[in-house]
């Protein structure tokens, strides 16, 4: 829904393609030069993964009782830093934050990446990469099922769930965009945008079914992403490590995520608003509403961690003590204290507004957050271990190279992504910052004008030329009944509309309205009658609510794996953490997670057969609606009645394109 206020002054519908289009087509040699660099780096950091693959992980400095060394603080720092983008997203969008329009691309692109490098740390982590397999509960001759009971099967599902809902949500979330790209480029981006768009053309029945399964989407995404930082925390929690063994670590670790999450986000945005010229729609003052997220999060993560020092201090055993001491005055002290300083202390900063609206203090901050929460990751894991309960099984942790040289290696295939990815995704959302600026009304417009500029004639709209336009009516080959159609394009909305107000007066049934953005009025103005019809009517004429697809997968997706996590528990039985064979906190938990999931995806089904996508069969279509224009296509077989409808259009100040034949 258009907020109807002018955001960006001077910026129009045109502006925002023309911009973008050109974020993703002119590239200097300095992006070429630094994506080159990039993927050396990401190529020979390959290469010693292959060292490590051959040799196994002893050539880590782990040791006994090390035996995580970094893999584990990496996997959870980069779990960490995708929180605050899909979730974020996410939340901003159901609490209707328009805020979020210029950078919520940016912050869903970091949330994909950051999981797909958690994932690669995974792989690093198991040493031989073949036994992810042992993760996927499928039936084999020795009958054995994946255990989920153990956290580390709830990380897997965890992070299977949290990247593919966060994809989804992504690629979704991009389809206007990518179709409004479809009809700006050439070549083989021309080709890679039209299999993106899925044959979206902006209809009022696609706008209505994306805006509802968008916001389920959102609602689904937000306990997954709670979830899947709350069973990271199992991961150390479930040990009997000193330090670790703490009910606090989820909270810890959701504070904590939301951080490095949303400080990561302005550290991207800053990189993306300079290179990438958006500083008109990335303003400060979106920065200064992420700024004042820092500052909610750095407030809450340092009352954590006075409790971290209050409770073992507090504690009658003394076991949690020593790890404590060894932070805070023994020999993780430098490390501790840098950590208090990037995360507790700097963000304080953001009490001030000028700080807040200061680039170079906002990037500096953020990365140094970025810095404070590494180290914390590390000091939940090293010391923990490196001073157990027993004196002797003390011990000390160097990391090798080759663990040194996989944190270097993962750094840089997140940032080949985002470079590569820029690229080709528009990295500003078009549609949704059109939504933030005025909808063009000839009410609105008109009023402005002064008796002298109301009596020189107008001149006709001027619209796109030929090489942004492939074609004014798009049609499908394909189909055997033929109807006859006539498209109406319209420079105002209340143009647009008052044609289909007099066009349904006038008896017409079959009209469709296109528009470069989702809005109420169009969706009043265009409501069916559904009175009286059956739910099998109304799904044939794709008149139901996506919701009822998300019902339908979120009880079966739930219910399912319910049902197989316990029939594999009883099939497949084994003690772990004192837990019952069937624990149902862990039955719970699994199925809730799966139940999000498949609701999600489920989601996107009904928008697809909604919204009748993936056809693409465009019929009657124009191009210029992914600008700024407004169509309304009429359909009719009657040549009487078809002319009636044109006259009504080019009444109401519609540009008549083309009559025609196109498949039914």
């Amino acid at each position: 829904m258009s907020s109807g206020d002018d955001e960006f002054p001077g910026v129009d519908y045109p502006r925002v393609n023309e911009d973008v289009l050109r974020s993703i087509t002119q590239t200097t040699w300095k992006y070429y030069l630094v994506l080159g660099i990039l993927g050396m780096m990401v190529l020979a950091g390959a290469g010693v993964y292959y060292y490590q693959t051959v040799n196994g992980l002893g050539v880590w400095g782990v040791n006994e009782p090390n035996y995580w060394g970094l893999d584990i603080p990496t996997f959870i720092f980069w779990i960490g830093f995708s929180l605050s983008g899909t979730l974020l997203s996410a939340i901003l969008l159901l609490t209707k934050s328009h805020w979020r329009n210029p950078i919520y691309r940016v912050a869903e692109l970091i949330t994909g990446f950051a999981l797909i490098t958690a994932a690669i740390v995974v792989l690093t982590h198991v040493g031989r990469p073949w036994r992810v397999m042992y993760n996927i509960p499928y039936p084999n001759l020795r009958q054995l099922w994946t255990n989920f009971r153990s956290p580390l099967m709830a990380d897997v599902l965890g992070i299977v769930a949290y990247l593919t809902s966060s994809l989804t949500f992504l690629i979704v979330g991009s389809i206007p965009d990518f179709a409004a790209l479809r009809n700006q480029t050439k070549g083989w981006r021309k080709r890679l945008y039209t299999i993106l768009s899925f044959g979206w053309k902006g209809s009022n029945r696609q706008w209505l079914h994306f805006r509802r399964t968008y916001l389920m989407i959102a609602a689904f995404i937000i306990p997954v992403a709670i979830s899947m930082h709350s069973v990271t925390a199992w991961v150390p929690s479930m040990t009997i490590n000193p330090g670790a063994h703490s009910t606090i670590f989820p909270l810890l670790f959701v504070v904590g995520a939301l951080l490095s999450g949303v400080a990561g986000v302005i550290m991207i945005v800053i990189i993306v608003r300079k290179y990438l010229k958006f500083e008109e729609y990335m303003q400060l003052k979106h920065l200064d509403h992420l700024a004042k997220l820092v500052l909610i999060a750095s407030l809450l993560i340092s009352y954590i961690y006075l409790i971290e020092i209050f409770v073992p201090s507090y504690k009658a055993e003394n076991f949690e003590f020593m790890p404590l001491m060894a932070k805070v005055v023994g020999r993780y002290a430098p490390m501790y204290w840098t950590m208090i300083l990037c995360n507790s202390v700097f963000p304080l900063l953001f009490f001030a507004r000028r700080f807040r609206r200061n680039i170079t203090v906002l990037f500096l901050v953020s990365v140094g957050i970025q810095v404070g929460m590494y180290i914390e990751r590390l000091l939940m894991v090293i010391p923990t271990q490196t001073l157990g309960p027993l004196p002797s099984t003390w011990g000390t942790f160097t990391p090798s190279w080759v663990e040194i040289a996989l944190l270097i290696w993962e750094l840089s295939i997140f940032a080949f992504l985002m470079m590569g990815a820029v690229k080709i995704v528009p990295a500003l959302s078009i549609f949704e910052v059109k939504e933030l600026l005025p909808v063009p009304n000839r009410a609105q417009i008109e009023p402005r004008l002064t008796v002298s500029e109301k009596a020189v004639e107008t001149p006709p709209p001027v619209f796109p030329p030929d090489e942004f336009v492939s074609s004014e009516v798009s049609t499908s080959k394909r189909g055997r009944r033929r109807e006859s159609g006539v498209l109406g394009v319209f420079a105002y909305l209340d143009d647009a509309l008052k044609s289909v107000k007099e066009l349904k007066s006038a008896g017409f049934k079959k009209i469709e309205f296109q528009s470069p953005i989702p809005l109420d009025a169009i969706d009043q103005a265009m409501k069916p009658e559904t009175d009286g019809a059956s739910l099998w009517q109304r799904l044939k004429d794709r008149n139901i609510h996506v919701v009822r697809f998300s019902l339908v997968g979120a009880i079966g997706g739930g219910v399912g794996l319910a049902v197989f996590s316990i029939a594999t528990a009883i099939n497949y039985p084994i003690q772990t953490s004192g837990l019952p064979i069937i624990s149902l906190p862990t039955v719970a938990w699994t199925s809730a997670v799966f139940s999000a999931l498949l609701g999600l995806l489920v989601s996107v089904v009904g928008l697809f057969v909604l919204g009748r996508l993936a056809t693409f069969k465009l019929g009657i279509y124009s191009p210029r609606t992914t600008l700024d224009r407004f169509a309304v296509v009429l359909m009719e077989d009657n040549v009487e009645q078809l002319a009636r409808g044109k006259d009504i259009i080019e009444g109401c100040g519609g540009e008549v394109i083309e009559e025609m034949e196109f498949p039914g």
